[in-house]
Parts: structure tokens; sequence; C-alpha cells
């Protein structure tokens, strides 16, 4: 409820690291989209994401792995955090590359926003309020547009 001041709790690391990330987000889709004129969707995520573990091993050490004691239940939820929204998730964006314009995927890559929400109303019974109902509708509205025009000749 950003549209809320109310809500609206700033600081300055939070926006660094968000405007960080979104900056990593744009770099992987640029580049992305680049590697997948030589390489399979798979193999880009997979040295992606190979990368990216590297990367978190490197700044916190293997031993914060090693380390860990979390009970049976969380590795399931952990594993299955890897699998379903990590490599799958990924998989089918970096394959959506292929189809769509880079700057196209980012707006259908909204289409998250919307999931979450559905599934938050569902599983946690969270509310959906009028400006959020809208911002869906846009942003439905958004993806309807963009798959039209590649499907009437727009470009690839």
């Amino acid at each position: 409820q950003v549209y809320d001041p109310r809500f609206l709790d700033l600081n300055l690391k939070g926006i660094i690291y968000g405007l960080i990330c979104g900056f990593g987000a744009a770099l992987y889709t640029i580049f992305g989209k680049k590697a997948l004129t030589k390489y399979d969707p798979f193999t880009v995520v997979s040295y992606a994401l190979g990368f990216g573990a590297l990367f978190l091993v490197f700044f916190r050490g293997p031993k914060s792995l090693l380390t860990v004691d979390y009970p049976f239940l969380a590795w399931v939820w952990i594993f299955a955090l890897a699998i379903v929204p990590t490599i799958l998730g990924y998989s089918l964006y970096t394959t959506g590359l292929k189809y769509l314009e880079a700057s196209r995927t980012g707006i259908v890559a909204t289409w998250e926003i919307i999931v979450a929400s559905g599934l938050a109303l569902i599983i946690f019974g969270e509310r959906l309020t009028l400006p959020q109902i809208l911002g869906a509708i846009l942003i439905l509205w958004g993806i309807f547009t963009i798959s039209k025009q590649t499907s009437s000749g727009g470009t690839k």
C-alpha cells in the first residue's frame, strides 16, 4: 500500500539495496538476452545462479553454510524455494527473453505482482483494496497490449 503515506517507511539502506536489486535484474535481462543468441536458456540460468552462489559463498564464506542448524522441514521449504520460484521461475523468464524484446519482458514479468497478491488473498486472507485491484487491471492491460502487438507482427 505504497500509495498510503502511513505505510511508507523509507530508509537509505533499503533504498540503495532496492536500486541495486533493480539494476541487477535489468543487467540479467540485458545480458541474458545477449547470451540467448548463443546458449540454451537453461545454460544461461545455470551460469547465472552458479556465479550468484559463488558470489554469496565468497562474501559470506563457506563456514556460514556449514554451521546452519535448521530443522528438516525448513530444509524442505528451502529446497522447494530453490526449485520452484528460483530455478523454474528464472528458466521460464529466460526462455521468454527468446521471444520478446528485453524491455517487454520487464512489463510481462509484473504478472508476478498479481500472482503474489492473489496468493496472499487465497492463502493468508489478505484484503485487496480498490487501488490494488485497479493496479492489477492496468498490469493485465499492459500485458494484453504487449501480447497483441507481438502476435500482430511486433518485433521479437
